[in-house]
């Protein structure tokens, strides 16, 4: 599957670099990642993603074929709600935040329609994905007695997945404008996988072995992004 979307993703960025009138431009904005860890849905991560992109171009053609290159920090957290008293003080305990900062390719195609007034758009896409560092090595120490957290070794660095979503174009005038775009960004392969840890000792039954069950995880992003676009178009003049 990872081979078959890095090939379409490859194919598409070519055909684009071989057009003719083509628009690009830059979004960023906030990101919801969520993660399931087999047995229970984790609690949301809030961080942000950017992307560079650039699509096919025609006045007249509702369709086009855009591709575009992302920063994307995905995962999911881990919060304790309310806080602690010892010694008659209260402790507010931080969130487990566990963060994968991934490099996104992604190539798909573009349908646009009036709507209110300013021109909509909906869209799909394909993804292939790099992790290039996460936050796990903070979970280390505990590990180290009770490996309850992910940890780096585990985790799958090549991830395939897909982009469902849309927006509305907002124009400066004939050669610029902005976008509000909404997405939601299921992956098809494991961000994560663990199989399960036997011989565990158990911390709460001393004298005792336990087992770590398997972690299995995938990401799911919402993804809102506000950005700025230029078009380019060529004139033939006779």
């Amino acid at each position: 599957m990872i081979r078959i979307i890095g090939m379409l993703v490859c194919l598409g960025v070519a055909w684009l670099a071989h057009s003719q009138n083509t628009r690009y431009g830059i979004k960023l904005g906030p990101s919801v990642g969520f993660q399931r860890w087999n047995y229970f849905q984790n609690d949301p991560l809030y961080k942000y993603h950017g992307d560079l992109w650039i699509e096919s171009y025609q006045d007249e053609d509702p369709f086009s074929i855009f591709a575009q290159l992302g920063y994307h920090r995905k995962g999911s957290a881990t919060r304790f709600y309310g806080p602690i008293q010892i010694d008659n003080q209260i402790y507010d305990i931080p969130a487990n935040e566990f963060i994968f900062n991934n490099l996104s390719l992604q190539v798909g195609v573009k349908k646009k329609f009036p709507w209110g007034g300013v021109l909509g758009y909906y869209a799909f896409g394909l993804r292939g994905e790099y992790t290039v560092s996460t936050n796990l090595d903070l979970y280390d120490r505990i590990n180290q007695f009770v490996p309850v957290y992910p940890f780096n070794a585990a985790v799958k660095r090549v991830l395939a997945g897909f982009t469902l979503g849309g927006g509305v174009e907002l124009p400066f005038g004939a050669l610029a404008g902005s976008v509000l775009e909404l997405n939601i960004c299921p992956d098809l392969t494991k961000q994560y996988y663990q199989p399960q840890i036997n011989n565990i000792i158990d911390i709460y039954q001393p004298g005792q072995t336990t087992m770590i069950p398997e972690k299995s995880i995938k990401n799911l992003t919402l993804e809102l992004s506000l950005g700025v676009y230029f078009t380019r178009k060529v004139i033939y003049i006779d």
